[in-house]
């Protein structure tokens, strides 16, 4: 069996800050703000965000929450039959608008994080 050597130790006996500076000396698809999880998470999130500042119970109510309105949204959409003003809506907005109404939605979201983390305790 052959074993993959980093500097004379064993790849999975490297701390991670050692495979990161590895990488980024080696790799030329390697960017340092690349996350090293071997899981793949992202550092930052919004779940991150509300558990870091009210914890367990909040994200679990903040998800409930979320989940209840967009079920309500779904349902008000399908009762009032507004599916057809809904398709050509996004149709006219083409791929151009509903990315700028993403980015729109993105900046909303930056704003909310800033305003609650920069009060949270580490």
């Amino acid at each position: 069996m052959m074993r993959i050597f980093l500097q004379g130790a064993p790849y999975w006996t490297r701390p991670l800050d050692d495979l990161k500076a590895y990488l980024s000396k080696n790799s030329r698809f390697y960017t340092s703000n690349r996350s090293t999880d071997p899981r793949g998470s992202c550092k930052s999130s919004p779940g991150a965000t509300i558990y870091k500042r009210w914890g367990a119970l909040m994200i679990t109510l903040v998800g409930v929450g979320i989940g209840l309105l967009l079920v309500a949204a779904l349902f008000l959409i399908t009762r009032l039959e507004l599916w057809g003003q809904v398709g050509s809506t996004l149709g006219q907005l083409g791929a151009l608008g509903v990315t700028l109404w993403g980015l729109v939605g993105v900046g909303a979201l930056m704003i909310i994080s800033y305003l609650t983390l920069r009060r949270a305790t580490p």
